[in-house]
């Protein structure tokens, strides 16, 4: 359901008296380590656009010098 702001999620059901059932089977991180994975992730998503933007790019201009 939530990557982030988990904590607001969790204040706002136990102030409307409401359990919350965690399905994932990954044990428990840390702070640290679940900002280290959140920040490769980011970094991964940026990386995959900007190679994937080159790539078209790359091909666009050996498409034109091979005609």
């Amino acid at each position: 359901l939530a990557r982030f702001g988990f904590d607001l999620i969790e204040e706002m059901c136990r102030i409307h008296e409401t359990e919350i059932k965690v399905t994932d089977g990954e044990p428990m991180l840390t702070a640290q380590e679940e900002m280290t994975r959140d920040l490769i992730s980011i970094i991964t998503s940026f990386s995959a656009k900007l190679y994937g933007f080159r790539s078209h790019k790359t091909k666009s201009i050996l498409d034109a010098v091979k005609s």
